[in-house]
């Protein structure tokens, strides 16, 4: 049955190994949550039939897709997911999936050794700022009970984009420009997984190279000339304040921007620009 599902995550202090307690909520408003096992077996076949003669297993490459909207919890799913550590690596996530948890029979999914792949942030004019990850799984095992406690709803408010706050960017406490009605940004950690000769499951995950674009719609302002100029010169940075009053400001630094594109017609429209950057680095507040 829909409507019946709790996510809660924690840590884990060792690759794959699972955490217990009480977990985090991402958020009281979870949109999507989806478990994918990946291809379980490879065909066989030989030149002498055309059906397949044999299968062999491949190796397990489980994944997780979540969504939710951005609160003010005490503890960012976002900022830990992405965040580094002193060597460079990962968080290492547990999460406890449960589906059907009214229901006379339960299933709970433990998702251990979940790595951040791609971390997206988005909103629009009318629309609430919704994150969406995917994750890197070692392994995904159902159950009939709970391993981490799900705890009270926090019932803190949300972020929407016509709430209060800003787009700021070029020299770092400037509004980016009088109208901005979207953002869009995307973290990629470049994860490379490996598996062992032994071994059908995940040994480890390493994250590579760390890119952060984006597209921020913002208008024209001045027929394009400020924002033209400002192409070819190296921002200070872009501060997303989402209006909340503790978490979730994300920052990006040492931003460019990748090109420029203006459209003039007769639509009666103000001129608008879809301005794509890319950011050396950023920070997400939590």
């Amino acid at each position: 049955m829909p409507f019946q599902g709790t996510i809660v995550w924690l840590p884990e202090v060792v690759y794959s190994y699972g955490s217990t307690g009480i977990g985090y909520l991402p958020s009281d408003k979870v949109y999507n949550v989806k478990m994918d096992w990946g291809d379980t077996f490879k065909g066989l076949r030989g030149f002498s039939e055309p059906s397949i003669c044999g299968c062999i297993s491949t190796p397990s490459d489980p994944t997780l897709h979540i969504e939710w909207v951005t609160q003010e919890v005490a503890c960012s799913l976002a900022s830990t997911s992405v965040t580094r550590t002193s060597t460079m690596d990962l968080p290492s996530l547990f999460f406890d999936i449960g589906l059907n948890t009214k229901g006379a029979t339960k299933s709970y999914y433990k998702v251990s050794g979940a790595k951040c792949k791609t971390l997206n942030l988005k909103s629009s004019t009318g629309n609430e700022y919704v994150w969406s990850a995917d994750y890197s799984v070692c392994s995904i095992t159902q159950a009939t009970t709970a391993t981490l406690t799900v705890p009270a709803r926090s019932f803190a408010s949300f972020a929407f984009f016509n709430k209060v706050g800003n787009v700021i960017g070029k020299d770092g406490s400037t509004a980016l420009a009088t109208i901005v009605d979207s953002i869009d940004i995307t973290i990629n950690n470049n994860l490379v997984d490996y598996w062992d000769h032994d071994s059908p499951y995940k040994q480890a995950c390493i994250p590579g190279a760390l890119d952060v674009s984006g597209t921020v719609g913002i208008s024209g302002d001045d027929g394009g000339k400020v924002f033209t100029d400002a192409i070819y010169n190296q921002l200070t940075n872009i501060v997303i304040d989402m209006g909340l009053t503790t978490y979730d400001v994300v920052t990006l630094s040492q931003v460019r921007w990748d090109n420029n594109s203006i459209e003039g017609n007769t639509a009666n429209e103000g001129l608008k620009i879809p301005a794509k950057f890319t950011a050396k680095t950023f920070t997400i507040a939590s």
